[in-house]
């Protein structure tokens, strides 16, 4: 199928509203470009500060809230990270309009719940989602949408649902246009997961090599994607047995993973008990019950201070 792609241009009377809700436009989109390069730690004052000059329409609000989920969510601030969503959805629901925007605020809480340990209620949600992208005729969500239900699937040890999901996404990814790198990687990510679950290890290092190298092409050597990909990477060499590879793209990882999201995170804690667990195939085993014990305590700290399974969004399911 050919992708037809329409520049349409606007001729606006160059009222000062008009501008000042351009302005407002580019500056979201130069906030959105702080989160594609993973700066995370820059987006909240950036949106304060947006959202404080009250140029922002409804459908802006939203996504505002939007960006701000997204970051407090990559820092590891979950509690405010849903209170963000739960506000762009309160913005974006009633009106048709929104409603992609809308759903890729749901797909974005969808994801929180599943960091949250609440992978049913993950699952539940994106097919929601799926069925919103379905009406709106939306291939490049669809596909993209297929693929996380992939990998909550995965998640639960449902092979079989995995794979069955994955030949969807990568059946509407064939009917869209618009899909990048990080569609791609995690396609490959989703490929190697399975192989790994096969028990087919060259697969397995294949697939996460090919992740790394196109979330590397996408958003660089310093993004948490990159980082968490050299992590499967290593846990996939680690299985192979390349004990000595599989430290040092691990270490690489978490490296990465420190600079981008920082060590009081539940994915870097989570790559640490990894790497603890490949130190300890090494033969360091000492070291390795050291870190995985301090590891293991500081996310059930996290959790335990994040308040799992205390509240689930009401208005995620109207």
């Amino acid at each position: 199928m050919r992708c037809i792609y329409v520049f349409v241009v606007l001729a606006v009377a160059a009222s000062p509203a008009l501008l000042g809700q351009q302005s407002a436009e580019q500056q979201l989109q130069q906030i959105s470009a702080l989160e594609q390069q993973g700066k995370f730690n820059d987006v909240p004052a950036a949106v304060s500060q947006l959202i404080q000059s009250n140029t922002l329409g409804q459908d802006q609000l939203g996504r505002a809230n939007l960006m701000l989920g997204i970051a407090n969510q990559q820092r590891g601030d979950f509690m405010r990270a849903q209170s963000e969503y739960e506000q762009a959805i309160r913005m974006l629901s009633s009106n048709q309009a929104y409603r992609r925007d809308y759903a890729a605020v749901l797909d974005n809480l969808a994801r929180l719940y599943l960091d949250l340990g609440n992978a049913e209620i993950a699952l539940s949600m994106e097919k929601k989602i799926l069925a919103v992208y379905g009406a709106l005729r939306d291939h490049a969500a669809i596909a993209r949408s297929y693929a996380t239900l992939a990998d909550l699937e995965l998640n639960q040890g449902h092979s079989r649902k995995g794979k069955r999901y994955l030949s969807r996404a990568l059946h509407e990814a064939k009917l869209a246009c618009d899909l990048d790198e990080d569609f791609l990687a995690t396609v490959s990510s989703t490929q190697a997961w399975l192989a790994q679950m096969d028990g087919n290890t060259g697969a397995a290092i294949s697939g996460y090599a090919r992740a790394v190298s196109l979330w590397t092409k996408q958003h660089g050597e310093r993004h948490m994607l990159t980082g968490w990909g050299y992590m499967l990477l290593g846990k996939s060499y680690a299985q192979a047995g390349r004990q000595d590879l599989a430290l040092e793209t691990m270490r690489k990882g978490l490296s990465i993973l420190s600079q981008t999201i920082g060590s009081n995170n539940p994915k870097y804690v989570a790559s640490e008990i990894a790497y603890a667990q490949a130190l300890d195939k090494s033969g360091a085993h000492a070291e390795a019950v050291h870190l995985k014990d301090t590891a293991e305590k500081d996310l059930a700290d996290f959790y335990r201070n994040e308040c799992v399974d205390c509240r689930v969004s009401v208005a995620a399911f109207q």
